[in-house]
């Protein structure tokens, strides 16, 4: 019986997981550029008040895969990944006409830059679409980093 209950309570979890998650690739799809911070549409918004106005907006959409408001508010006050969460890695691998690749917080892989004087000053948080790619960067960030600040 408690061994039933136990493995209930995980799979509550698991699946609680999947639902944060699903939701969390719905958001990044549909308000990934308001994530990035104040913009010409935007500018005197923070990215997290903005991010809230998208899913607003786009509340359709992701009541399919989002079951809590919180859920949202959560995502919207997380760390901002670098090019909207896509995987910096899997763009070597595209084809002309493919479209990039989603990464996952749970392949995350931080990355700190130096500042003009060679200090290490710039965090960065880099998301993958698996081990393999975040594994890539790891070995040699400087391959895959966006350049010039991404310009």
């Amino acid at each position: 019986m408690r061994l039933g209950l136990l493995l209930c309570g995980q799979l509550s979890a698991m699946a609680s997981a999947a639902n944060d998650f699903a939701c969390e690739r719905e958001i990044q799809k549909q308000c990934w550029t308001e994530r990035a911070g104040p913009n010409d549409k935007t500018p005197n918004r923070t990215d997290e008040q903005a991010c809230i106005e998208c899913a607003e907006q786009n509340k359709a959409d992701l009541q399919k895969v989002c079951t809590t408001e919180s859920q949202v508010k959560q995502f919207c006050k997380s760390t901002k990944p670098v090019i909207g969460g896509y995987d910096v890695v899997q763009y070597f691998s595209l084809e002309p006409h493919d479209l990039g690749v989603l990464g996952s917080p749970e392949f995350a892989q931080n990355f700190t830059s130096p500042d003009v004087d060679g200090s290490l000053r710039f965090k960065h948080e880099f998301w993958f679409a698996n081990e393999q790619n975040r594994a890539k960067f790891a070995a040699d960030p400087w391959k895959y980093a966006p350049k010039n600040g991404g310009f």
